[in-house]
């Protein structure tokens, strides 16, 4: 009796040792699965931050290049009288930087390069959010070769200003700009005119791709990355 005593409190104990392990794999699985949905989710907040951010950035570069293909078609097919109207102090805004400035958007892609840097981009579960989020960047990095065309242009435009009165002056600066005989010279200049003709079919081509290629990537990735904080 003695024995069969000692072989139930020993078979008890054996119980209790296996209900106990198997709760600490339990706790252990819960406060693993906590720490990844923690992790998922401060990725997809982190990622939808960063896209809202570049959705108002691409607002505003289409409107910078809406406002530089208008001043370079004014350049390009307005008349002369049109063009050495334009009053000294607003040469630098109105003629200047249309042929010159880089116009592309700045995006904000800080996060997400380091978050793709630590592998991070795995966890997302949605195969739909990671395309959007990862076809953003192919996006981008399409156009490069565009923005390439764009500042050789801009570099050439420049030198041709430059060897105006008053062009090299222009060159970083608000606070000078062209006469009318200068705005006339330019004006009737074909190189520069021929310059600011490709540039602003090269800033077209740039405004379509942000719209139709780029705005749709950034719309779409913000959709997914709300539905799966949604979802969490």
């Amino acid at each position: 009796m003695a024995s069969s005593s000692s072989w139930q409190r020993t078979a008890i104990q054996a119980v209790a040792i296996v209900v106990a392990i198997l709760v600490a794999f339990w706790i252990d699985a819960r406060g693993e699965a906590r720490q990844d949905r923690q992790e998922l989710e401060n990725l997809l907040q982190g990622l939808r931050a960063e896209f809202l951010i570049n959705r108002d950035l691409l607002g505003e570069a289409l409107t910078l290049t809406e406002e530089a293909r208008s001043r370079l078609e004014r350049f390009t097919a307005g008349s002369e009288d049109e063009i050495t109207s334009i009053s000294v102090s607003d040469t630098y805004v109105e003629v200047y930087l249309p042929l010159i400035r880089d116009w592309r958007a700045r995006f904000s892609m800080g996060f997400y390069e380091a978050a793709t840097a630590a592998g991070n981009l795995t966890l997302i579960r949605n195969p739909d959010t990671r395309a959007a989020v990862t076809g953003f960047q192919r996006a981008i990095e399409s156009l490069q070769p565009l923005l390439g065309q764009l500042d050789r242009l801009g570099a050439d435009a420049a030198t041709v200003v430059g060897s105006y009165p008053g062009g090299r002056s222009m060159w970083g600066r608000d606070d000078s700009g062209f006469d009318a005989a200068t705005l006339r010279a330019l004006h009737r200049d074909p190189d520069l005119v021929g310059l600011a003709s490709a540039r602003l079919v090269h800033l077209g081509e740039y405004q379509i791709a942000l719209r139709f290629e780029v705005e749709p990537l950034i719309e779409e990735a913000v959709q997914l990355l709300e539905r799966d904080l949604e979802d969490l």
